[in-house]
């Protein structure tokens, strides 16, 4: 290691070859639009910025693939890698000797296993003995041979026996000594008995030379051992020859400004070089990722936060004082109106409603679609649910981005395992609208089906829009099939079982009757128009956010690192506040206007966030993202951009539903009207 090393060739022929028409076009587009390489390094991204400058606000991983002067193109193909790196101070010495030191415990445990193994074959080999002993005497007794060699055969088998008591007292041992004698199992126990000692002292020795090893490991502590703790590159294009030899040139050095770059062009043969040079840091190992994770503009993220905390409390009071005033006020004087009896007899038209109070008898009648509406909203928490569980584990830590990808999966395994709780969501909302559970299996299958279905089929289309390509971006077909069983096999059984428990929830009763004959609705004043309301309803919502929003597209699009997880998830917890608010003042706007309609409008009010956020994304299309050409980029930028787009409109409307299902019940419940 710290071996500096110029000049190597990347290619094992020494060049790539001509280039053809077809590739030189390939590569000049790819220049065009500023096409980046990506490399890693002990799972650090290569980057082309100073990583020890504190300087740098940001860091973005990879390097251009060439550039373009004077209406012609050069490609970057001599790279000059430096690697940063710390030495340890002892963790992994200490760690190389503690694993020695195991390996050693190790085989002394195998030895003492063998030593049982011999006990143990000790003690067959003397049963067979005695069971010899005692196959002797009674052929002696049979043949009534009871002479001076009996008697000494007697005596010598006491004094076995003996001995072999006292030996067996001293194991522990307490057999059968009564086997029969045979000579092919002696044989055997025999010759196991002499290989397992033989063994046993070459485990003895075995160990001995482990332990030994462990301690030379473990003392030997003077060959320095380093850490990756940083990956710089800088990019050149330096013109060379090939077959000739590579010359010992420094990228970016005025001395060398002679040197011709590498233009592009049909039959051009790219020779591809590199350096590699090692810097010792005072980097640690456990800080190496906080130079990559640098993000500008940190106090205008508090900023957007201080901003959106002002806006809360602005529609806090809004709402408050609708509560408080008028609501109270109204519901004050109807129950004055209701409870004095004199002046209900003197003036019987003056017991007549207004605003709000008109549609009581019509507020809780179950909307048009009332399955998909319940699909939908379950759909969105699912998504809300899902989201949070990811942001507060990567708030926590447990979503580092040295496990690349783990953000993504999380989310899928989540998201999966919360089919479940949009199953519950969907089938009791739709019992709630409907007053029963009849065909419940229906609205579950429906939940399995529909918000997956959507993300299987344009993920299936861009997969093969990718693929039609012949990039290596396409999803293999074993993970595409793997997808689709999450999707079949425990997605879909979680939400009935969902389901099943929605089911066994009592409903809740609503505060008021509902009349048999619709109220008609009257054409609603501009204030109440719907349009209007579907607008101004996502405004604050998306301004709330807009800020961290930009941050999160620059990470997406451009490959900058976003790791701010903190502030997204106060500033998404206030988006959805905020929300919640704008749903129920634009509610109470609709029912003061004697609309009824409410639950579908709800939905989409809530969900207009999303419309200004599609907005947003094609103008970061427009300005930031102006380099895309061609078909393919722009339609996978717009495929994922719907994804999301789709995403936040299903869980926001769910929320704006959600806090005007609470606010109609809970003002509604207050009202005495029979």
């Amino acid at each position: 290691m710290k071996m500096k090393q110029t000049g190597l060739k990347a290619c094992a022929k020494g060049s790539y070859g001509a280039l053809t028409a077809k590739e030189a076009r390939t590569l000049r587009r790819l220049i065009d639009q500023h096409y980046r390489v990506n490399m890693i390094l002990d799972n650090l991204p290569v980057t082309v910025y100073d990583l020890l400058d504190e300087k740098n606000e940001y860091v973005r991983p990879g390097f251009e693939l060439g550039y373009k002067k004077d209406g012609k193109y050069y490609i970057n193909n001599h790279l000059v890698f430096n690697v940063l790196i710390y030495m340890t101070h002892g963790e992994y010495t200490a760690a190389r000797a503690q694993y020695a030191k195991s390996m050693a415990m190790d085989a002394i445990d195998a030895h003492r296993l063998f030593r049982r193994r011999l006990k143990a074959a000790a003690a067959r080999l003397n049963r067979a003995e005695q069971a010899a002993l005692a196959a002797k005497r009674r052929a002696a007794q049979e043949e009534d041979y009871l002479g001076e060699y009996y008697q000494e055969e007697e005596a010598t088998y006491a004094e076995m026996e003996a001995a072999q008591a006292d030996s067996y007292d001293e194991r522990g041992y307490d057999g059968d000594y009564d086997r029969e004698y045979d000579p092919q199992y002696e044989e055997e126990l025999q010759m196991e008995y002499d290989m397992e000692y033989e063994y046993e002292y070459e485990s003895e020795a075995a160990a001995a030379a482990a332990a030994a090893a462990a301690s030379a490991a473990a003392a030997d502590q003077n060959p320095p051992f380093y850490m990756v703790v940083g990956f710089e590159v800088s990019p050149c294009s330096i013109a060379r020859g090939s077959g000739v030899d590579v010359d010992d040139i420094i990228c970016g050095v005025d001395g060398n400004s002679h040197i011709a770059p590498q233009e592009i062009y049909e039959g051009a043969d790219i020779v591809y070089t590199y350096d590699v040079y090692w810097q010792e840091s005072k980097i640690k190992w456990a800080s190496r990722w906080d130079a990559y994770l640098r993000m500008p503009g940190g106090k205008v993220h508090w900023f957007s936060i201080v901003n959106s905390v002002l806006v809360v409390l602005v529609m806090a009071t809004i709402v408050g004082m609708i509560l408080l005033r008028t609501v109270r006020r109204d519901l004050a004087k109807y129950h004055a109106l209701m409870s004095d009896a004199e002046a209900a007899a003197g003036r019987a038209d003056s017991r007549e409603e207004a605003g709000w109070k008109l549609v009581a008898g019509d507020v809780f009648r179950s909307p048009p679609n009332s399955s998909m509406l319940a699909v939908q909203v379950g759909t969105g928490f699912q998504i809300l649910s899902s989201s949070l569980v990811v942001i507060l584990l990567a708030t926590l830590g447990f979503l580092s981005p040295a496990a690349r990808g783990a953000l993504l999966t999380a989310g899928l395994i989540i998201f999966v395992l919360l089919a479940g709780f949009a199953g519950f969501v969907s089938v009791y909302l739709w019992g709630l609208m409907e007053r029963s559970y009849a065909n419940w299996q229906g609205v579950a299958a429906r939940v399995a089906v529909f918000y997956p279905g959507i993300n299987m089929l344009i993920f299936t289309v861009l997969n093969m829009v990718i693929h039609h390509t012949g990039t290596t971006g396409a999803v293999p077909l074993g993970m595409y099939f793997t997808l689709g069983l999450a999707w079949f096999l425990v997605a879909t059984p979680l939400t009935f079982l969902g389901g099943m428990l929605a089911i066994r929830v009592p409903l809740l009763d609503w505060p008021v009757k509902t009349n048999q004959i619709p109220r008609h609705v009257p054409p609603p004043p501009l204030s109440a128009n719907p349009m209007l309301l579907f607008l101004a309803a996502g405004v604050l919502p998306f301004g709330t956010m807009f800020i961290e929003l930009y941050f999160a597209m620059t990470s997406l699009w451009l490959g900058y690192f976003y790791y701010l997880f903190g502030f997204v998830l106060l500033i998404g917890a206030l988006t959805c506040v905020i929300n919640a608010e704008i749903s129920v003042l634009c509610t109470y706007v609709q029912l003061c206007a004697e609309d009824y309609a409410w639950w579908w409008r709800s939905f989409h009010r809530g969900a207009s966030v999303s419309l200004y956020l599609a907005l947003y994304a094609l103008g970061f299309l427009v300005s930031t993202m102006s380099s895309l050409h061609g078909f393919i980029p722009l339609f996978i930028y717009v495929t994922y951009m719907s994804i999301i787009v789709i995403a936040f409109y299903y869980a926001m409307g769910a929320l704006g539903f959600a806090a005007s299902l609470w606010f109609v019940r809970s003002i509604f419940r207050a009202v005495k009207a029979d």
